[in-house]
């Protein structure tokens, strides 16, 4: 039976700068000796005779300049053992011992099998912007690599660090492009917030309708007075008339939703008939 030969070749890739290296987008820092190494995904299909791995790491891509050839026993070679030549490579150039390359070995293997499964159905799934990494992060001895898998921008063919629903692939610098934010629909301007309320206050002699009104776009809430009737047998006129000049300049403390909204009275949502 012939031996399946296959090659692995090492491309030197260095991104392009993003704003920022938080969260996902930390496989783009090179600070503290980090850096990615990734196998491209294309290299994963059974038909393909070359396992390409997309690397920022110079030290390495001194090592393998050339491609150099691995052969196998069997006539096609699977998804798990392309990845398994693809770590040995890697671990091989590695600043690590060999007991620590057999102890992680076939954990990394795993969760980079596990990882694959993981990107194949969030490209598929129809939801809105979740996302899911492309690579794992691996560190020892104060040094940090990211292996996972290559998959290049729909725009740019930068490193995405990242992959979406609906077959999004994109980087960092191009993530604008793909999400969309649509307009919110326009709202009316103070819109009725609660029932109309009537206030009768024997104390001062006065009674009047109470609204409390919202404006939906800038979250800024009103308070209408209406209807002031002033019952004359309580007080006095003259203490009436410093009961409405109170109105004109007092602050309301109200509650909508449980929270406290402190407001000043406007003229324009005062009584009519009050000068």
């Amino acid at each position: 039976m012939l031996n399946k030969e296959i090659f692995i070749g090492y491309t030197f890739f260095h991104p392009e700068k993003v704003q920022r290296y938080t969260g996902a987008d930390t496989i783009y820092s090179t600070r503290k000796g980090k850096s990615y190494i990734l196998l491209h995904v294309d290299s994963l299909q059974k038909e393909k005779d070359i396992l390409t791995i997309v690397t920022n790491n110079r030290h390495i891509i001194k090592k393998y300049d050339k491609p150099f050839l691995i052969n196998s026993d069997r006539p096609m070679m699977n998804t798990k053992y392309r990845i398994s030549k693809y770590l040995t490579s890697v671990f091989c150039e590695l600043p690590i011992d060999i007991e620590t390359r057999n102890k992680y070995f076939l954990r990394i293997r795993q969760l980079l099998l596990d990882k694959l499964v993981v990107i194949e159905n969030r490209l598929k799934k129809q939801e809105k912007n979740r996302q899911t990494t492309t690579y794992i992060k691996f560190s020892h001895s104060r040094r940090t690599w990211y292996l996972g898998f290559y998959i290049p921008c729909s725009f740019c063919s930068d490193v995405c660090a990242y992959v979406m629903s609906r077959n999004r692939k994109v980087c960092q610098n191009c993530r604008s492009k793909m999400i969309i934010t649509p307009t919110p629909l326009p709202q009316n301007v103070f819109k009725d917030f609660s029932k109309v309320k009537q206030v009768i206050s024997k104390r001062v002699g006065v009674s009047y309708t109470k609204k409390v009104l919202m404006d939906g776009g800038a979250r800024k809430y009103a308070v209408t007075y209406s209807n002031l009737q002033i019952n004359k047998q309580f007080k006095t006129s003259k203490e009436q008339e410093r009961y409405k000049k109170g109105l004109k300049t007092a602050s309301r403390v109200i509650k909508i939703n449980g929270r406290s909204q402190i407001m000043e009275l406007d003229q324009r949502y005062l009584f009519p008939n009050i000068s």
